[in-house]
């Protein structure tokens, strides 16, 4: 009988694991909280719970991608500019008050500098790839590729979460 062969990971994917898995968690914990309006007895506390939550994993997610060796940069920049661009459009949405417009206003001005540097960034090193990724193996270069879609889909699939989660709240009240 032949012994089972046990796989270890090393630190760096370990810690990537436990980064996505942690930031994952966040999320998907916001996202039931969207289906439960009242989990924790009120619905402004469990709203304000859910998008902490929310916003937290994003964050989360933002920065493990920022530490890929796929070479791509500047992805952690484009969501939290995009986060910025978020918490703008709430205040301008939600703030009826002139107040909530100025602190909007600071947060619209380093969202689209963060979300504009953060494109430029992924751009230019898409386009730096081909130098950069000789030095990886045929394997890496397909798990890196693997988690840059990944990471990309996991993107897409929280602006949309933000936009109906936004869309759901404007029309509760």
């Amino acid at each position: 009988m032949a012994k089972e062969k046990k796989i270890y990971f090393s630190e760096e994917i370990d810690s990537r694991i436990n980064g996505y898995a942690l930031a994952l968690a966040f999320v998907v914990c916001g996202l039931i909280l969207q289906f439960l309006p009242v989990y924790f007895g009120n619905k402004v506390i469990t709203e304000v719970v859910k998008w902490i939550f929310i916003v937290f994993g994003i964050a989360g997610f933002a920065v493990e991608s920022g530490k890929t060796k796929i070479g791509i940069i500047g992805l952690d920049d484009t969501v939290l500019g995009a986060m910025f661009i978020s918490v703008w459009f709430a205040l301008y949405w939600f703030g009826k008050h002139w107040a909530f417009n100025i602190i909007g206003f600071v947060c619209l001005l380093f969202g689209v500098y963060g979300f504009l540097s953060g494109i430029q960034k992924i751009v230019y090193s898409i386009l730096k790839i081909p130098h950069t990724r000789k030095i990886l193996s045929k394997e890496e270069k397909k798990t890196d590729i693997i988690l840059f879609i990944t990471k990309i889909f996991g993107l897409i699939l929280a602006i949309i979460q933000i936009a109906k989660a936004a869309i759901d709240l404007s029309m509760a009240i």
